[in-house]
Formats: structure tokens, sequence, C-alpha cells
């Protein structure tokens, strides 16, 4: 972590390096919380599936439909 500030601070340079600190910092947090809205989601989809679906079983999970047995 400290090489990769020290070629931060060779390649960007002391005085534009807390702007581009403060523009990273922006970036993670929004991306942490599109993740975090995407896991909700993803969630609440998985979860609403399995309570409204039922144990019976389809026709089509057997075989049936294609002359299986």
């Amino acid at each position: 972590m400290l090489i990769a500030g020290i070629i931060a601070v060779i390649v960007i340079g002391p005085r534009r390096l807390p702007h581009y600190a403060q523009k990273l910092g922006e970036l993670i947090r929004m991306f942490r919380a599109q993740l975090t809205t995407a896991q909700t989601r993803a969630a609440q989809s998985v979860g609403g599936a399995r309570a409204g679906s039922h144990l019976t079983p389809d026709a089509t999970t057997h075989g049936e439909s294609c002359g299986r047995r």
C-alpha cells in the first residue's frame, strides 16, 4: 500500500493527489451503495420466488413431456 501511495505521488503529483483521492473515495462509496442495492434486490427476488413456489413438481421436471419415464 505504501508503494502504491509513493507511485501515486510521483505520477499524479502532490498537489493533485488530494483531489484524486477524494474522487476515488466517492467512486468507492458509490460502488458499494450500488452493490448493496443489487444484493438487496437479488435477495428479495430469490426470497419472493421461494415464498411463492409450491412443492408440487410439474410434468416437465420428470421428463414426462418429452416421452421419457
